[in-house]
Formats: structure tokens, C-alpha cells, sequence
């Protein structure tokens, strides 16, 4: 159980994906920054992703993007309970300077979305 009743299987990454989805990371950005990353993660430039269950309902993800002049690493922690981004960062400048997401975010969470649904699904989930 991850802090509430149990979804398909004991296991935060499940709830994970019972919760977390492409509407889902689509509200949290405007259209542009949405679709941006998503061309990030389809050119499969998410690198080194890893997830970690915190606590109950916290899940942190962290991983490194390619971006368009540098990798970026970007670190977001998720409260399942109340489905919030509780702390994202990406060293970006984009994510300095505007308020939100960046680009970078959204492929990260795309990936946590297509890693996790391998796992629901029973795939292995191979690294190219």
C-alpha cells in the first residue's frame, strides 16, 4: 500500500501510473513546453533516469537530459497522495529565468510515465 488502498499491485510505481499520465503532464505545462519535451524524450535524450520511493507517497525522480548546448540534470519529487509536484529543478537556464516546468521536466516525466508502464505491463524495460 503507498499510503492509501492498494491499486493492481502493492507498489508505488503502479499508483504511480494509475495517477500520473500524458493528461496529467500535459496540465502542468503550456502546449509549447509539452510538446518540446516530448520531442526531447522521443529523440530518447532522458539519460540515467532512476526513481526512488521516499516515504508513503513521495517518489523522487532524477535524471540527466541532452539538451540543446549541455546535459542537464533535473531532480522532481512527487506527492502521489495529493498527485502534486511537490520540488522539481532542472539546471537549465530556461528553468532560472521562467516560473513552471521547463522542457527538460516534461521528458523526465514522460519517461518515469514510459518506464513505469513497462513495469505494469510486465516488459523488461531495456537501456540502448
Amino acid at each position: 500500500m503507498c499510503g492509501g488502498t492498494p491499486i493492481v499491485k502493492v507498489n508505488c510505481y503502479t499508483e504511480m501510473r494509475i495517477r500520473m499520465d500524458r493528461d496529467w503532464i500535459r496540465q502542468k505545462v503550456n502546449k509549447t513546453i509539452y510538446k518540446r519535451g516530448m520531442e526531447i524524450w522521443r529523440s530518447g535524450r532522458v539519460l540515467d533516469y532512476s526513481f526512488q520511493n521516499i516515504r508513503d507517497s513521495i517518489i523522487y525522480m532524477q535524471a540527466q537530459v541532452q539538451g540543446s548546448y549541455d546535459v542537464y540534470i533535473v531532480n522532481i519529487t512527487l506527492n502521489l497522495e495529493e498527485m502534486d509536484i511537490v520540488y522539481s529543478m532542472c539546471d537549465c537556464p530556461a528553468f532560472a529565468q521562467y516560473p513552471g516546468l521547463c522542457k527538460h521536466c516534461v521528458a523526465v516525466l514522460l519517461e518515469a510515465d514510459e518506464r513505469e508502464m513497462a513495469e505494469v505491463l510486465g516488459l523488461d524495460f531495456q537501456e540502448e
